[in-house]
This record gives structure tokens, C-alpha cells and sequence, in this order.
């Protein structure tokens, strides 16, 4: 009962990379709440060039994908087309001219691609780290795409938590983990694994980003998990504010 008191005040685990964390970290303590950086996947740009023969438009499904992107190219006239607002914003702030947004998750974006874009008039570029979801080349297929993949990042796994964040976890002294991607929640259940903890999560809660997300999360037994209505940042912060009100009553 004691750490969930506390945790009216919540303290808040963010495992995104740090440069994606920054600004969901400023707007979490404007809303009241502690926070804790502990990135579980480092990012490993490589080093890569593209032409653009025969490419039709660019497909990018990732802030860190968009990053790479624009690494890899001067080109900023290409037609791009992103998975969500927040990648597309990105893209925008690198320069690139043409870039729509599906406002969603891939199938969004699939879709998007299907209504915009002739599979006759060239292919596709898929911009992408190592790791990918299969089922997204294999919609493109069925959809009569033909496509190129370019692999222009690597996400590195944490082996091991830092040693403040391991001795938070050891002594109740989080609340909430954030998981926004289904590599981030399988590194953490494996680490808490590794260090013996599973028993500590009975006393935390996960928001995820999605539901293929808490599919990963959901091997280890929380107080409770919530999924964000939306595969943003936004709705995040308002799956984690709702949290924070059921936590809230259950102690009224």
C-alpha cells in the first residue's frame, strides 16, 4: 500500500531511446508527474547511400527511420510517406518537401499508400531498421507493390538496467513503465527476468503504445495495463493520466 500512496505522485519509467524521450519527458512533468530515462534500445545509424531510380515514393514507419533517412540522402524532393504525424514531423524538420502523413499505424499507411500511389508507375522505397514486421512487406506484396528495402539503422538491446533504475525496481520505487514499441517490452521482460524481479511488477503498471505491445508486456503480471487509444504520443500521456485517476480511487 505504501509505494502505491507514494505513487500517487507517479513515477514514471520511459524506455524510449533518449532523443525521443525528451519531449515526452517535459510534458509529463508539466502534468505532475516523476520521471525516469532508462533507454532500452540504442540506435545505430549506418552508413548508407540511396538512389532513387525507378522509385515511385519513400515509405518511412519511424521517427528513427526518417532520421536515417535524411542521413542517407541530399535529395529532399522525393514524395515520402509516413506512418504518423509524429514521423512526419521529422521528416519536415530534415528537410524533405513532400511528405503525407496516415495518421496511424501501418495498415493506416498501407492504405494511404494504396489510395495515392500506381504499383504500375515504380516501385516503392521502404526505409527500415535490421529488426521489421514481416506483415508489412507481405501486404505490400498483396497489394500489388513491388518495393526495395533499405536498411539504414540498427536498435541495439540493453543488456542490463542501470543502477538506479535497478535499485528502484528492487525497492517499489516505480509506478509506471512506458512501453511504446514490442522490442522495448520484451528487452524489459527479459531483464527483469535476468535480475530477478518479476514479482515487482505485481506493484507497477504498463502503459503501452499498442496492443501488439502489451502482447510482449503482458508475460509478466501488473497491477494493471492500459493501451493508448491511438499509436501516438498524445494518447499515451492520456492512457498514463487516466491511469493515474483509477490508481487514485482505488485508495479513496
Amino acid at each position: 500500500m505504501e509505494s502505491l500512496i507514494r505513487g500517487l505522485r507517479m513515477r514514471v519509467l520511459i524506455t524510449r531511446h533518449q532523443q525521443a524521450a525528451k519531449s515526452l519527458e517535459n510534458d509529463l512533468k508539466a502534468l505532475g508527474f516523476i520521471t525516469l530515462l532508462e533507454p532500452l534500445i540504442s540506435i545505430e545509424f549506418l552508413k548508407c547511400s540511396i538512389r532513387f531510380e525507378n522509385i515511385n515514393a519513400v515509405l518511412v514507419t519511424s521517427g528513427n527511420a526518417a532520421r536515417a533517412l535524411a542521413m542517407a540522402t541530399k535529395e529532399r524532393n522525393i514524395q515520402i510517406y509516413a506512418v504518423g504525424d509524429a514521423t512526419a514531423l521529422v521528416l519536415k524538420k530534415q528537410g524533405f518537401l513532400s511528405v503525407a502523413s496516415a495518421k496511424g499505424n501501418s495498415i493506416d499507411l498501407l492504405d494511404l499508400v494504396t489510395g495515392c500511389v500506381d504499383p504500375e508507375e515504380g516501385r516503392l522505397l521502404y526505409v527500415s531498421g535490421e529488426e521489421i514486421a514481416d506483415d508489412f512487406s507481405k501486404h505490400l506484396i498483396k497489394r500489388g507493390f513491388s518495393f526495395e528495402r533499405a536498411v539504414l539503422y540498427r536498435a541495439l538491446a540493453a543488456n542490463c538496467f542501470s543502477e538506479g533504475v535497478l535499485e528502484s525496481l528492487q525497492n517499489n520505487g516505480i509506478n509506471v513503465i512506458l512501453f511504446f514499441s514490442p522490442r522495448t517490452a520484451e528487452i524489459f521482460v527479459k531483464l527483469i527476468v535476468k535480475f530477478g524481479l518479476t514479482e515487482s511488477c505485481s506493484t507497477m503498471s504498463a502503459v503501452c503504445l499498442s496492443k501488439a505491445v502489451a502482447c510482449k508486456a503482458n508475460h509478466l503480471k501488473w497491477h494493471k495495463v492500459a493501451i493508448a487509444k491511438k499509436p501516438d504520443q498524445v494518447s499515451m500521456i492520456t492512457a498514463l493520466s487516466e491511469l493515474r485517476s483509477a490508481i487514485k480511487s482505488e485508495w479513496k
